[in-house]
């Protein structure tokens, strides 16, 4: 049985979380069952969050619990690479 991972991804545009989604579960869904979810619900594990709001006061209260949060950041020239938690 696969395990099961809470996954929100927030600040992004409608098609950017719909391809980020499908390639989420394309590299992980034989590895885990994966349940979108939003940003306030307590069994949340992984945040991707558009890096203009990682401020936000509840962004900021959830790094401290052991939601991991991934950091959004649009720059062509770096597309791809993650860099201290921000993809």
């Amino acid at each position: 049985m696969n395990n099961s991972i809470y996954i929100s991804i927030f600040g992004l545009s409608l098609s950017t979380i719909n391809e980020l989604k499908n390639i989420i579960f394309i590299k992980f869904c034989d590895q885990y069952r994966i349940n979108w979810t939003h940003i306030t619900d307590i069994r949340l594990q992984i945040l991707l969050i558009n890096d203009d709001f990682i401020d936000i006061d509840h962004v900021v209260k959830m790094s401290k619990t052991n939601v991991q949060i991934l950091k959004l950041k649009k720059n062509e020239s770096l597309s791809g690479e993650l860099i201290n938690d921000t993809l």
